[in-house]
C-alpha cells in the first residue's frame, strides 16, 4: 500500500491536492509496475476540521483523490458516525461516477483509530465502520492530546497508555474482522 499524505506533511493544501492529482492522473494513463497489486490511500485531513475559510478541508481531499486512489486514510477518528458521514459522501461520487451505488470498485477505508481519547474509547465501534478494511493506531497525536512528553520509558518500551492503545486496535481489528496494521516506526536513525 502506497499513503499518498494531504494531512500533517502538506502546508499548502491546494498544492498539495493539485500534486496528488497530477500523480493519479499520471498512473492512470501510464500505470506503475505492479499497480494492480498496489492499492493507492489519500490521507485525507480529520472530518472533525474544518479548512480555510471554515470550508471542509477532508471534502475537497476526497474530491482530489478520488479518481485514481482505492481509498481514504482517515486521521483522528472519533466515532463510526464520522466514517458514515464519509461513507454517505463516497457513495453519492460513485453514484455520480458510475450510475450505481458503490460502483465497481468501492473506495475502502483506513482510519487511524487511537489518535484522540475519544477514538481509545470507541475504536471496536471504529473498527466495525463503514468500508473499513484496515485500521491502524498511532501514540504520537494522542500523546499531545494527553499533554505527555513521550510515549516511550528511558528502557525504549511504550508507555502503558500506548501499549493499551496497540492492544486494544489489534484486538478491535480482529473482533472486527478487518486488518490490524501497527503503527509507524518513527527512530529513521536506527532502521
Amino acid at each position: 500500500t502506497i499513503v499518498l499524505d494531504l494531512e500533517d506533511s502538506v502546508k499548502d493544501k491546494r498544492l498539495g491536492r493539485a500534486k496528488l492529482r497530477s500523480f493519479l492522473d499520471q498512473t492512470i494513463d501510464a500505470p506503475l509496475d505492479g499497480r494492480d497489486k498496489t492499492e493507492v490511500l489519500v490521507r485525507i485531513n480529520p472530518l472533525s476540521l474544518s479548512g480555510e475559510f471554515g470550508r471542509e478541508t477532508w471534502r475537497e481531499d476526497v474530491e482530489a483523490g478520488f479518481e485514481g486512489a482505492d481509498g481514504f486514510m482517515v486521521p483522528k477518528v472519533e466515532s463510526s458516525e464520522e466514517l458514515t458521514m464519509l461513507d454517505e459522501v463516497l457513495t453519492d461520487m460513485e453514484f455520480a461516477l458510475t450510475g450505481s451505488a458503490r460502483g465497481d470498485a468501492p473506495k475502502v477505508l483506513l482510519p487511524i483509530a487511537t489518535e484522540t481519547p475519544a477514538a481509545v474509547l470507541n475504536v471496536a465501534d471504529i473498527a466495525r465502520g463503514p468500508r473499513v478494511c484496515a485500521i491502524t493506531w498511532g501514540c504520537e497525536d494522542l500523546s499531545a492530546e494527553l499533554g505527555s512528553f513521550g510515549t516511550r520509558g528511558s528502557d525504549g518500551a511504550y508507555l502503558d497508555v500506548f501499549r493499551h492503545c496497540r492492544s486494544m486496535c489489534l484486538l478491535a481489528a480482529k473482533a472486527a474482522g478487518v486488518q490490524a496494521i501497527d503503527g509507524i516506526y518513527q527512530n529513521v536513525r536506527d532502521a
